[in-house]
Order: C-alpha cells, then structure tokens, then sequence
C-alpha cells in the first residue's frame, strides 16, 4: 500500500508518525463458521470425543 503525499510541508517527522500510527491499527477480525458436534459426529466419535452419548 502506497501513500503519496503532495505537500512539501511534510517532514521526516509527521511520516514517522503515520507509519506509527498505521503500524498500530488494529488488526482486522477474522469470523469463521463453527461447526455442530451434535451434528456432525456419529454415535461412535461424538462418545470418543467428550466422553459421554449424545442423549446425555
């Protein structure tokens, strides 16, 4: 990502100071889709993995 800056007024100061500021942005969030264990474990895996029947 470029910045270009047509000002003359802009010195080594202020460009230090955007750089720090876009170095400690935030960074975005990322969502993913969690899946069901109910659903997508059979009988078998669902007992293996949590110790207990789905009935329970």
């Amino acid at each position: 990502m470029s910045v270009y800056v047509t000002s003359s007024n802009f010195d080594s100061s202020d460009e230090e100071y955007v750089l720090e500021v876009v170095l400690n942005l935030p960074r975005p969030r990322r969502y993913r889709d969690r899946f069901n264990p109910l659903e997508e474990y059979d009988e078998y895996d669902f007992q293996n993995r949590f110790r207990l029947n789905k009935n329970t």
